[in-house]
């Protein structure tokens, strides 16, 4: 599995996490320190899912493939 760095960062309660993908290849999970250590589990292992499902690659490959099919056009 990939590095996954966590940081606790003040953000708008609305939003329970941030998840970044490093120019290394890393990962960075951004929790919201206003939130309860609860939220902090639920959101650091929603995070994970979207890390172990490739969900960056995923997004990526859908974005080009959209891109590619709106140029054609």
């Amino acid at each position: 599995m990939e590095d996954i760095n966590v940081q606790l960062m003040d953000m708008d309660t609305m939003i329970p996490e941030q998840l970044v993908k490093n120019d290394d290849d890393s990962y960075t999970i951004f929790l919201n320190a206003r939130l309860s250590q609860e939220s902090h589990l639920k959101s650091y292992y929603h995070a994970l899912k979207h890390i172990i499902e490739n969900d960056f690659l995923n997004l990526h490959a859908r974005t080009f493939g959209t891109t590619i099919n709106e140029t054609a056009q």
